[in-house]
């Protein structure tokens, strides 16, 4: 038996092969991802929102939210309960709590829960008025917050403007004082006082200091000072009025003894009227300044002056046994 060596041997053609191999490889990977893609597309299909389930899913997380915006809403209105107590005569502007009254009524109510046998049509409808209400509640939040703040703000101004207004009264009353007390006072250095304390309101005032406290004992020390001052005239007019009176009773004093002289000289040789208030005869007549006159056994009233006594006499003097007795009398000088 021969052999055909000049025939090539046939070699199969691996290249061929290989291509149908990779070629059905790519279709089978292409179906299952079709086949993948399509049970997703499913899946989406069957959770999506158009479906009830997912209605009130999106409908609880809108309640939730609007929830919180209320619980919000209601601590800023907890938070501001002492602003709104606040009394309007004490605010520099009171329509700021009128604004606060307001903010903190619920701009809102609460929808309706969510519920699971609720159609998709209602569902939505409620998310939506939950997500208003939400709205509302952070905005009215915020609201709540500035006025209150407003409130603080005006009670804080309208305290400033009346310590600015007592330190410029205090001021005005000071430098009227000052000018009018000079020369008036028993100690001057109250009056230097006064004007230290006015000099140092004035410069506080000019520097439109915001310290209220720093205003108010600015006013507060030119008006202790001003008291001072007012105090210290209320002296020297008390001294000035005891020193008048002193003197007035020193120069009496010292015009008394030419006084007295006076009246001995005018009285000497004067005599008295006789006045009987007794029975008996009488002697009549006028008497000489010693002796009066008498009536017989009886008594007699004597008006004279006794210029050895150097006084003025009045009374009754009587005779017994032929001696005069004075009985009684009063001393006029």
């Amino acid at each position: 038996m021969s052999t055909n060596t000049d025939t090539p041997p046939i070699v199969p053609d691996l290249t061929k092969k290989s291509k149908k191999k990779h070629t059905a490889t790519i279709i089978g990977a292409c179906a299952v991802i079709a086949l993948v893609a399509a049970g997703a597309g499913i899946g989406i299909h069957a959770h999506g929102t158009g479906t009830p389930q997912a209605a009130y899913t999106a409908c609880q997380q809108a309640s939730d939210g609007a929830r919180a915006s209320l619980d919000s809403y209601q601590k800023a209105v907890a938070d501001s309960e002492d602003a709104a107590k606040t009394d309007p005569a004490t605010l520099a502007d009171s329509s700021t709590l009128d604004t606060l009254n307001t903010a903190c009524t619920s701009p809102a109510s609460k929808p309706a829960a969510c519920g699971t046998n609720m159609s998709k049509d209602d569902l939505d409808t409620l998310t939506q008025s939950w997500k208003d209400a939400g709205a509302k509640w952070d905005k009215a939040t915020g609201d709540v917050t500035a006025a209150a703040q407003a409130v603080t703000d005006s009670q804080s101004k309208k305290t400033l403007d009346d310590a600015n207004a007592a330190l410029d009264q205090q001021l005005t009353d000071g430098r009227a004082l000052l000018e009018s007390s000079d020369g008036q006072v028993a100690d001057a250095q109250t009056r230097f006082n006064l004007s230290d304390a006015i000099n140092a309101g004035q410069a506080l005032k000019d520097s439109n200091s915001t310290d209220v406290n720093a205003i108010n004992a600015a006013a507060g020390a030119i008006y202790d000072a001003s008291v001072k001052v007012n105090d210290s005239i209320a002296k020297k007019q008390a001294d000035d009025a005891a020193a008048a009176k002193a003197a007035a009773q020193a120069q009496e004093q010292a015009e008394a003894p030419a006084a007295a002289q006076a009246r001995k000289n005018t009285s000497t040789g004067t005599t008295g009227s006789t006045r009987f208030t007794t029975s008996g005869s009488t002697t009549g007549g006028t008497s000489d300044t010693t002796r009066g006159n008498t009536t017989s056994g009886g008594t007699d009233v004597y008006d004279g002056w006794l210029p050895q006594q150097g006084i003025w006499v009045r009374g009754i003097r009587g005779l017994w046994r032929g001696r005069l007795q004075r009985l009684s009398y009063s001393v006029n000088q």
